[in-house]
Protein backbone atom coordinates (compact mmCIF):
# COMPACT_ATOMS: atom_id res chain seq x y z
CA UNK A 1 0.00 0.00 0.00
CA UNK A 2 3.02 2.42 0.77
CA UNK A 3 4.64 1.33 -2.77
CA UNK A 4 1.43 1.74 -4.63
CA UNK A 5 0.96 5.39 -3.06
CA UNK A 6 4.79 6.32 -2.25
CA UNK A 7 4.37 9.67 -4.41
CA UNK A 8 1.45 11.04 -2.39
CA UNK A 9 2.73 9.96 0.79
CA UNK A 10 6.39 10.71 0.15
CA UNK A 11 5.63 14.52 -0.92
CA UNK A 12 3.56 14.99 2.30
CA UNK A 13 6.46 13.28 4.21
CA UNK A 14 8.65 15.47 2.88
CA UNK A 15 7.15 18.88 3.37
CA UNK A 16 5.95 17.71 7.03
CA UNK A 17 10.25 17.33 7.88
CA UNK A 18 10.94 20.43 6.10
CA UNK A 19 8.56 22.68 7.55
CA UNK A 20 9.37 21.20 11.28
CA UNK A 21 12.97 21.54 10.58
CA UNK A 22 12.63 25.56 9.97
CA UNK A 23 10.06 25.72 12.54
CA UNK A 24 13.01 24.53 15.30
CA UNK A 25 14.83 27.34 14.37
CA UNK A 26 18.45 28.16 13.70
CA UNK A 27 19.33 27.16 17.43
CA UNK A 28 18.03 24.62 18.04
CA UNK A 29 17.50 22.40 14.72
CA UNK A 30 20.19 20.05 14.67
CA UNK A 31 23.99 20.63 13.68
CA UNK A 32 24.49 16.61 12.85
CA UNK A 33 22.42 13.97 11.31
CA UNK A 34 22.81 11.71 13.98
CA UNK A 35 20.62 13.86 16.56
CA UNK A 36 17.02 13.11 18.46
CA UNK A 37 15.36 15.46 16.77
CA UNK A 38 15.94 13.77 13.18
CA UNK A 39 14.12 10.67 14.89
CA UNK A 40 11.23 13.49 15.60
CA UNK A 41 11.10 15.02 12.30
CA UNK A 42 10.88 11.23 10.78
CA UNK A 43 8.39 10.39 13.00
CA UNK A 44 5.99 13.28 12.79
CA UNK A 45 6.72 13.36 8.77
CA UNK A 46 5.24 9.70 8.98
CA UNK A 47 2.85 10.23 10.94
CA UNK A 48 0.88 12.47 9.25
CA UNK A 49 1.90 11.53 5.66
CA UNK A 50 -0.18 8.04 6.92
CA UNK A 51 -2.95 9.75 7.90
CA UNK A 52 -3.85 11.65 4.49
CA UNK A 53 -3.25 7.90 3.03
CA UNK A 54 -5.75 6.56 5.41
CA UNK A 55 -8.47 9.02 5.41
CA UNK A 56 -8.10 8.38 1.20
CA UNK A 57 -8.34 4.60 1.66
CA UNK A 58 -10.13 4.03 4.88
CA UNK A 59 -13.45 5.12 5.73
CA UNK A 60 -12.67 7.33 8.61
CA UNK A 61 -15.17 8.97 10.27
CA UNK A 62 -15.34 12.82 9.77
CA UNK A 63 -15.57 13.72 13.12
CA UNK A 64 -12.03 11.62 13.42
CA UNK A 65 -10.66 13.47 10.41
CA UNK A 66 -11.76 17.16 11.83
CA UNK A 67 -10.22 15.89 15.36
CA UNK A 68 -6.79 14.85 14.26
CA UNK A 69 -6.88 18.01 11.79
CA UNK A 70 -7.65 20.64 14.81
CA UNK A 71 -4.96 18.45 17.06
CA UNK A 72 -2.21 18.53 13.79
CA UNK A 73 -2.52 22.87 13.68
CA UNK A 74 -2.61 23.23 17.20
CA UNK A 75 0.21 20.65 17.77
CA UNK A 76 2.32 22.84 14.86
CA UNK A 77 1.21 26.26 15.71
CA UNK A 78 2.22 25.60 19.76
CA UNK A 79 5.93 24.14 18.43
CA UNK A 80 5.95 26.87 16.11
CA UNK A 81 5.49 29.43 18.21
CA UNK A 82 7.64 27.97 21.64
CA UNK A 83 10.36 27.04 19.16
CA UNK A 84 10.48 30.92 18.02
CA UNK A 85 10.67 32.10 21.79
CA UNK A 86 13.33 29.92 22.61
CA UNK A 87 15.37 30.60 19.54
CA UNK A 88 15.63 34.31 20.69
CA UNK A 89 16.34 33.40 24.12
CA UNK A 90 19.59 31.10 22.97
CA UNK A 91 20.99 33.59 20.71
CA UNK A 92 20.95 35.42 23.63
CA UNK A 93 22.47 32.77 25.71
CA UNK A 94 25.05 32.34 23.10
CA UNK A 95 26.43 35.90 23.01
CA UNK A 96 26.91 35.31 27.16
CA UNK A 97 28.76 31.94 27.21
CA UNK A 98 30.99 31.97 24.18
CA UNK A 99 32.41 35.01 25.54
CA UNK A 100 33.14 33.46 28.53
CA UNK A 101 34.11 29.70 27.45
CA UNK A 102 37.70 30.58 28.73
CA UNK A 103 36.51 30.89 32.14
CA UNK A 104 35.53 27.58 33.70
CA UNK A 105 36.75 24.17 34.44
CA UNK A 106 33.49 21.95 34.37
CA UNK A 107 34.93 19.34 32.31
CA UNK A 108 37.69 19.03 33.59
CA UNK A 109 36.45 18.20 36.79
CA UNK A 110 33.96 15.41 35.16
CA UNK A 111 36.97 14.05 33.48
CA UNK A 112 39.92 13.90 36.27
CA UNK A 113 41.57 10.80 36.04
CA UNK A 114 39.93 8.94 38.73
CA UNK A 115 36.61 10.05 37.77
CA UNK A 116 37.15 8.88 34.12
CA UNK A 117 38.63 5.25 35.77
CA UNK A 118 35.75 4.68 37.70
CA UNK A 119 32.93 5.93 34.81
CA UNK A 120 35.27 3.48 32.48
CA UNK A 121 35.76 0.48 34.56
CA UNK A 122 31.68 0.69 35.33
CA UNK A 123 31.01 1.22 31.15
CA UNK A 124 33.32 -1.50 30.72
CA UNK A 125 31.02 -4.23 32.84
CA UNK A 126 28.06 -3.15 31.55
CA UNK A 127 29.17 -3.05 27.76
CA UNK A 128 30.99 -6.74 28.30
CA UNK A 129 27.76 -8.09 29.96
CA UNK A 130 25.82 -6.99 27.28
CA UNK A 131 28.49 -8.39 24.66
CA UNK A 132 28.50 -11.69 25.89
CA UNK A 133 24.43 -11.73 25.89
CA UNK A 134 24.61 -10.18 22.78
CA UNK A 135 27.12 -13.35 21.13
CA UNK A 136 25.24 -16.48 22.75
CA UNK A 137 21.60 -14.92 21.53
CA UNK A 138 22.88 -13.54 18.07
CA UNK A 139 20.06 -14.81 16.22
CA UNK A 140 17.40 -14.45 18.43
CA UNK A 141 17.58 -11.41 21.04
CA UNK A 142 17.15 -8.08 20.40
CA UNK A 143 15.30 -4.63 21.60
CA UNK A 144 12.10 -4.63 22.25
CA UNK A 145 10.78 -3.35 19.17
CA UNK A 146 12.77 -5.72 16.94
CA UNK A 147 12.36 -8.69 15.01
CA UNK A 148 12.50 -11.15 17.66
CA UNK A 149 10.61 -8.74 20.78
CA UNK A 150 8.91 -11.79 21.51
CA UNK A 151 11.65 -13.35 23.00
CA UNK A 152 12.58 -10.45 25.13
CA UNK A 153 9.11 -10.11 25.91
CA UNK A 154 9.40 -13.62 27.72
CA UNK A 155 12.68 -13.85 28.63
CA UNK A 156 13.64 -12.03 31.95
CA UNK A 157 17.40 -11.75 30.96
CA UNK A 158 16.97 -10.42 28.12
CA UNK A 159 14.45 -7.63 29.47
CA UNK A 160 17.54 -7.04 31.98
CA UNK A 161 19.82 -6.71 28.55
CA UNK A 162 17.66 -3.91 27.13
CA UNK A 163 17.67 -1.94 30.28
CA UNK A 164 21.08 -2.26 30.31
CA UNK A 165 21.39 -0.64 27.11
CA UNK A 166 20.08 2.11 28.15
CA UNK A 167 23.46 3.06 29.36
CA UNK A 168 25.55 3.07 26.55
CA UNK A 169 24.45 6.14 25.40
CA UNK A 170 25.70 7.92 28.17
CA UNK A 171 28.70 6.21 28.40
CA UNK A 172 28.98 6.91 24.90
CA UNK A 173 28.77 10.81 25.17
CA UNK A 174 31.26 10.67 28.01
CA UNK A 175 33.73 9.36 26.05
CA UNK A 176 32.77 11.07 22.91
CA UNK A 177 32.66 14.21 24.60
CA UNK A 178 36.39 13.54 25.65
CA UNK A 179 37.68 12.83 22.49
CA UNK A 180 36.12 15.61 20.58
CA UNK A 181 35.39 18.39 23.29
CA UNK A 182 38.88 18.08 25.93
CA UNK A 183 41.84 19.55 24.77
CA UNK A 184 44.04 17.38 26.59
CA UNK A 185 47.17 15.42 25.52
CA UNK A 186 46.25 12.44 27.44
CA UNK A 187 47.09 9.29 25.65
CA UNK A 188 46.21 6.67 28.45
CA UNK A 189 42.52 8.18 28.33
CA UNK A 190 42.38 8.71 24.58
CA UNK A 191 43.00 4.60 24.36
CA UNK A 192 41.08 3.57 26.92
CA UNK A 193 37.88 5.88 25.19
CA UNK A 194 39.15 4.34 22.12
CA UNK A 195 38.68 1.08 23.86
CA UNK A 196 35.15 1.57 25.10
CA UNK A 197 34.01 3.03 21.49
CA UNK A 198 34.96 0.03 19.54
CA UNK A 199 33.51 -2.40 22.23
CA UNK A 200 29.87 -0.03 21.83
CA UNK A 201 30.50 -0.40 17.81
CA UNK A 202 30.75 -4.28 18.63
CA UNK A 203 27.50 -4.30 20.07
CA UNK A 204 25.88 -2.62 17.81
CA UNK A 205 27.24 -5.12 14.94
CA UNK A 206 26.50 -7.73 16.42
CA UNK A 207 22.60 -6.95 18.52
CA UNK A 208 20.86 -7.80 15.47
CA UNK A 209 19.06 -4.33 15.38
CA UNK A 210 19.17 -1.65 12.72
CA UNK A 211 18.55 1.44 14.91
CA UNK A 212 21.35 -0.21 17.17
CA UNK A 213 23.97 1.67 15.00
CA UNK A 214 22.76 5.09 14.93
CA UNK A 215 22.16 4.98 18.55
CA UNK A 216 25.36 4.55 19.20
CA UNK A 217 26.64 8.08 17.31
CA UNK A 218 23.36 9.73 18.74
CA UNK A 219 25.56 11.97 21.23
CA UNK A 220 27.09 13.13 18.12
CA UNK A 221 24.11 15.40 17.74
CA UNK A 222 24.63 17.16 21.18
CA UNK A 223 28.33 17.33 20.84
CA UNK A 224 27.51 18.87 17.16
CA UNK A 225 26.64 22.00 19.17
CA UNK A 226 29.46 22.34 21.22
CA UNK A 227 32.17 21.87 18.48
CA UNK A 228 30.18 24.61 16.40
CA UNK A 229 30.09 27.41 18.86
CA UNK A 230 33.17 26.54 20.10
CA UNK A 231 35.78 24.59 17.81
CA UNK A 232 33.97 25.16 14.22
CA UNK A 233 36.97 23.66 12.09
CA UNK A 234 36.73 20.64 14.33
CA UNK A 235 33.18 20.59 13.58
CA UNK A 236 33.64 20.56 9.75
CA UNK A 237 36.07 17.71 10.14
CA UNK A 238 33.01 15.79 12.27
CA UNK A 239 30.12 16.61 10.09
CA UNK A 240 32.32 14.75 7.00
CA UNK A 241 32.68 11.89 9.18
CA UNK A 242 29.26 11.74 10.49
CA UNK A 243 28.16 11.61 6.57
CA UNK A 244 30.32 8.39 6.28
CA UNK A 245 28.73 6.98 9.37
CA UNK A 246 25.48 7.22 8.15
CA UNK A 247 26.38 5.81 4.90
CA UNK A 248 27.60 2.70 6.87
CA UNK A 249 24.18 2.67 8.75
CA UNK A 250 22.07 2.52 5.90
CA UNK A 251 24.44 -0.06 4.11
CA UNK A 252 24.37 -1.71 7.17
CA UNK A 253 20.39 -1.96 7.41
CA UNK A 254 20.38 -2.72 3.93
CA UNK A 255 22.18 -5.95 4.50
CA UNK A 256 19.99 -6.46 7.34
CA UNK A 257 17.15 -6.25 4.95
CA UNK A 258 18.86 -8.53 2.76
CA UNK A 259 19.42 -11.52 5.12
CA UNK A 260 15.56 -11.16 5.82
CA UNK A 261 14.61 -11.06 2.13
CA UNK A 262 17.58 -12.62 0.14
CA UNK A 263 16.76 -9.78 -2.39
CA UNK A 264 19.32 -6.69 -2.32
CA UNK A 265 16.40 -4.78 -4.00
CA UNK A 266 13.78 -6.60 -1.40
CA UNK A 267 16.08 -5.04 1.40
CA UNK A 268 16.77 -2.34 -0.04
CA UNK A 269 12.80 -0.77 -0.38
CA UNK A 270 12.23 -2.22 3.48
CA UNK A 271 14.24 0.47 4.64
CA UNK A 272 12.31 3.30 3.07
CA UNK A 273 9.31 1.49 3.77
CA UNK A 274 9.98 1.39 7.18
CA UNK A 275 10.88 5.08 7.45
CA UNK A 276 7.63 5.89 5.78
CA UNK A 277 5.88 3.47 8.68
CA UNK A 278 7.68 4.84 11.59
CA UNK A 279 4.22 5.78 12.87
CA UNK A 280 2.50 2.65 11.65
CA UNK A 281 -0.30 2.89 14.83
CA UNK A 282 -1.99 4.95 12.11
CA UNK A 283 -2.54 2.08 9.87
CA UNK A 284 -2.61 -0.66 12.34
CA UNK A 285 -5.42 1.48 14.28
CA UNK A 286 -7.71 2.71 10.89
CA UNK A 287 -7.45 -0.73 9.08
CA UNK A 288 -8.06 -2.72 11.84
CA UNK A 289 -11.48 -1.67 12.00
CA UNK A 290 -10.71 -0.18 15.52
CA UNK A 291 -13.05 2.46 17.50
CA UNK A 292 -12.55 4.41 20.77
CA UNK A 293 -15.54 2.54 22.41
CA UNK A 294 -13.10 -0.65 22.30
CA UNK A 295 -10.96 0.94 24.78
CA UNK A 296 -13.33 1.67 27.69
CA UNK A 297 -10.47 -0.39 30.10
CA UNK A 298 -8.34 2.91 29.63
CA UNK A 299 -8.64 6.03 31.37
CA UNK A 300 -6.01 8.94 31.91
CA UNK A 301 -5.03 6.97 34.81
CA UNK A 302 -2.38 5.19 31.74
CA UNK A 303 -0.13 8.15 32.07
CA UNK A 304 0.87 6.64 35.61
CA UNK A 305 1.30 2.99 34.34
CA UNK A 306 4.85 2.68 35.02
CA UNK A 307 4.59 4.33 38.22
CA UNK A 308 1.37 2.09 39.54
CA UNK A 309 1.95 -0.95 38.21
CA UNK A 310 5.05 -2.25 40.59
CA UNK A 311 2.52 -0.89 43.10
CA UNK A 312 -0.32 -3.26 42.09
CA UNK A 313 -2.14 -0.29 41.64
CA UNK A 314 -2.97 -0.46 38.07
CA UNK A 315 -5.86 -1.34 36.10
CA UNK A 316 -4.32 -2.63 32.87
CA UNK A 317 -1.98 -5.38 31.75
CA UNK A 318 0.38 -3.46 29.41
CA UNK A 319 0.52 -0.02 27.30
CA UNK A 320 -1.72 0.96 24.18
CA UNK A 321 0.63 -0.60 21.61
CA UNK A 322 0.15 -4.17 22.02
CA UNK A 323 -3.67 -3.97 22.58
CA UNK A 324 -3.85 -2.36 19.26
CA UNK A 325 -2.04 -4.84 17.22
CA UNK A 326 -4.34 -7.67 19.67
CA UNK A 327 -7.28 -5.85 19.07
CA UNK A 328 -6.77 -5.48 14.92
CA UNK A 329 -6.28 -9.22 14.77
CA UNK A 330 -2.31 -9.43 15.59
CA UNK A 331 -0.03 -11.13 17.50
CA UNK A 332 0.90 -8.47 20.25
CA UNK A 333 4.77 -8.46 19.54
CA UNK A 334 6.98 -6.79 21.78
CA UNK A 335 5.18 -3.10 22.57
CA UNK A 336 3.48 -3.12 19.42
CA UNK A 337 3.23 -0.35 17.34
CA UNK A 338 4.53 3.45 18.86
CA UNK A 339 0.55 4.49 20.18
CA UNK A 340 2.08 8.33 19.64
CA UNK A 341 0.81 11.19 21.75
CA UNK A 342 -2.49 11.49 19.67
CA UNK A 343 -3.60 8.33 20.17
CA UNK A 344 -2.50 7.66 23.44
CA UNK A 345 -4.85 11.31 24.62
CA UNK A 346 -7.53 10.26 22.06
CA UNK A 347 -8.06 6.18 23.25
CA UNK A 348 -7.43 7.06 27.12
CA UNK A 349 -9.98 10.40 27.55
CA UNK A 350 -12.59 10.19 24.44
CA UNK A 351 -12.30 13.69 25.18
CA UNK A 352 -11.82 16.40 22.17
CA UNK A 353 -10.82 19.29 24.66
CA UNK A 354 -8.12 16.93 26.40
CA UNK A 355 -6.92 15.91 23.11
CA UNK A 356 -6.44 19.04 22.11
CA UNK A 357 -5.11 20.77 25.02
CA UNK A 358 -2.47 17.64 25.47
CA UNK A 359 -1.60 18.44 21.86
CA UNK A 360 -0.64 22.03 22.61
CA UNK A 361 0.97 20.62 25.76
CA UNK A 362 3.59 18.26 23.70
CA UNK A 363 3.98 20.63 20.61
CA UNK A 364 4.79 23.29 24.08
CA UNK A 365 7.33 20.55 25.54
CA UNK A 366 9.23 19.25 22.39
CA UNK A 367 11.28 22.51 21.81
CA UNK A 368 11.80 23.47 25.66
CA UNK A 369 13.62 19.95 26.00
CA UNK A 370 15.62 20.70 23.44
CA UNK A 371 16.57 24.10 24.20
CA UNK A 372 17.35 23.30 28.20
CA UNK A 373 19.32 20.03 26.62
CA UNK A 374 21.35 22.58 24.43
CA UNK A 375 21.63 24.83 26.87
CA UNK A 376 22.95 23.09 30.21
CA UNK A 377 25.41 21.06 27.53
CA UNK A 378 26.73 24.18 26.56
CA UNK A 379 27.01 25.22 30.51
CA UNK A 380 28.77 21.71 31.43
CA UNK A 381 32.25 24.00 31.71
CA UNK A 382 30.13 25.78 34.98
CA UNK A 383 29.81 22.48 36.48
CA UNK A 384 29.55 18.58 35.69
CA UNK A 385 25.92 18.52 36.91
CA UNK A 386 25.01 19.98 33.85
CA UNK A 387 26.49 17.85 32.07
CA UNK A 388 24.31 15.06 33.55
CA UNK A 389 20.94 16.47 33.38
CA UNK A 390 22.03 17.64 29.49
CA UNK A 391 22.13 13.99 28.72
CA UNK A 392 18.89 13.16 30.19
CA UNK A 393 17.02 15.76 28.43
CA UNK A 394 18.79 14.89 25.00
CA UNK A 395 17.65 11.44 25.02
CA UNK A 396 14.69 11.34 25.98
CA UNK A 397 13.22 13.89 24.27
CA UNK A 398 10.73 12.71 22.07
CA UNK A 399 9.45 10.23 23.56
CA UNK A 400 6.57 11.63 25.28
CA UNK A 401 6.03 12.41 21.64
CA UNK A 402 5.50 8.55 20.41
CA UNK A 403 5.22 6.79 23.73
CA UNK A 404 4.36 8.04 26.67
CA UNK A 405 5.03 4.87 28.89
CA UNK A 406 8.68 3.84 27.22
CA UNK A 407 8.96 7.84 27.87
CA UNK A 408 8.67 7.14 31.71
CA UNK A 409 10.38 4.14 31.79
CA UNK A 410 13.24 5.69 29.69
CA UNK A 411 13.46 8.71 32.60
CA UNK A 412 13.58 6.04 35.74
CA UNK A 413 16.58 4.05 33.75
CA UNK A 414 18.14 7.12 32.84
CA UNK A 415 17.77 8.92 36.29
CA UNK A 416 19.34 5.53 37.92
CA UNK A 417 22.58 5.82 35.45
CA UNK A 418 23.23 9.35 36.29
CA UNK A 419 23.21 8.15 40.04
CA UNK A 420 25.36 5.72 39.27
CA UNK A 421 28.06 7.65 37.74
CA UNK A 422 27.69 10.85 40.23
CA UNK A 423 27.76 8.27 43.65
CA UNK A 424 30.74 6.38 42.36
CA UNK A 425 32.66 9.84 41.53
CA UNK A 426 31.86 11.33 44.81
CA UNK A 427 32.76 7.67 46.45
CA UNK A 428 36.24 8.26 44.75
CA UNK A 429 36.42 12.01 45.89
CA UNK A 430 35.26 11.24 49.43
CA UNK A 431 38.38 8.30 49.55
CA UNK A 432 40.95 10.49 48.33
CA UNK A 433 40.17 13.59 50.40
CA UNK A 434 39.85 10.80 53.46
CA UNK A 435 43.73 10.11 52.14
CA UNK A 436 44.92 13.04 52.04
CA UNK A 437 43.83 13.55 55.50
Amino acid sequence: MILENIWQVGLIFIITILFFYIATGKYLRPKNIFDTYTFFYLFIGSFFALHVLVFKLADVSSEFILLFTLSTILFSISFLITSFFLNKKMGVFLNIICNNQNKYSGYYKLYKFNNFLVIFIISMIIATIISIENIYKFNALTDLHGENAEYVLNNYSARLIVYLGSFLPFASLYFFSYLLIINEKKKFKSILSYVYISLAIMISLISNSRASVVNLFLPLGLISFHLYYYNYNLFKKVSKIQILLAIFAISYAVYLGYLSNNDLMAGASAIFVRLFMTSDVVLWYHLGNLNVDMFKDYNLTYFLHPILSPLGLSHIDAGLGPVIAELGGNKAVGKGPLPSYFYEAYLTSNSWPFVLVYSVFVGFLLPYFRYYSIKLFLKSDIAYKYFFIAAILYFINGRFLIDFLSFETKVIVSLATILLFIYSIKIVLNKKNVSND
